[in-house]
């Protein structure tokens, strides 16, 4: 009798394992299904986002936007990394701007992927690097969602650097941005704390060398703007990395900032 208690036992307590083994197989199966689900949801909200983003339908882009919890938001990328964000910035749609970085701030940093097209940009790259006579404001336009972005990004997405040295700074100085130059120098020279620390980071930024020739900011200003080049050595300590070039545009620019600087107006 004894034996055969110790083997009910025994059955029970395996029957018990294998009950319970079942049950979490089975939550495990129901949470796999769910995740699915959800990232089929996923996609179709994602899909719908960007499709009214493209076709001009700000409105229902907002609308859209206003039920989704903001993980789903930073989590909406199309096959090169490029957030909504990306998208609205370099289409220059300043409403569609405004209510990404409301429902989700975080976006104002994301990136896109290191091996996408373009690789490891902020949406205020891809906004730089887009066209601004095609904005509705135009220029102005850009600025100002320029200037928006930078409020909204930490130090460290303010100097973000893309495979090829490029950051927001030096795509700004190549196209002779002087306003979007400025709000990037003094939006990470206030997040680092306004200190001679935060300047001499800011002046780094600006020396560091980009690109194939190794560029500064102060040499890829000079081939647009002697003005933007002027500002970058006078408020930032900015400096010429490259030898004085040949090309005739390139060459009037290096000579007047050097005129300048001997003239003592620096």
């Amino acid at each position: 009798m004894h034996e055969e208690a110790d083997w009910d036992d025994d059955n029970s307590k395996v029957l018990d394992q294998v009950l319970r083994l079942l049950e979490t197989q089975q939550l495990s199966q129901q949470a796999l299904i769910d995740r699915l689900e959800q990232e089929k949801v996923s996609k179709t909200w994602a899909r719908d986002a960007f499709q009214h983003l493209i076709t001009g339908s700000v409105l229902d882009f907002v609308a859209h936007l206003s039920s989704v919890p903001d993980r789903m938001l930073l989590d909406a990328r199309d096959s090169n990394g490029l957030t909504l964000l990306h998208h609205a910035a370099r289409m220059g749609v300043t409403l569609a701007v405004d209510t990404c970085l409301q429902k989700c701030p975080l976006l104002a940093d994301a990136v896109t992927n290191m091996n996408g097209k373009p690789a490891n940009w902020t949406a205020l790259m891809a906004l730089i690097d887009a066209r601004p006579n095609s904005f509705p404001g135009g220029n102005d336009t850009l600025c100002h969602l320029a200037s928006v972005l930078c409020n909204h990004m930490t130090a460290g997405g303010l100097q973000v650097r893309s495979p090829s040295g490029a950051t927001a700074f030096s795509m700004a100085a190549s196209r002779g941005q002087l306003r979007v130059v400025k709000a990037l120098c003094w939006a990470l020279y206030h997040k680092l704390g306004d200190s001679e620390l935060a300047w001499s980071q800011v002046r780094r930024v600006i020396n560091t060398p980009s690109g194939p020739r190794g560029a500064g900011c102060v040499d890829q200003a000079l081939s647009t703007s002697t003005n933007l080049a002027m500002y970058l050595k006078n408020q930032w300590g900015g400096t010429e990395l490259l030898p004085p070039p040949t090309t005739p545009k390139r060459s009037w620019g290096w000579g007047s900032s050097w005129s300048s600087w001997q003239e003592g107006r620096w």
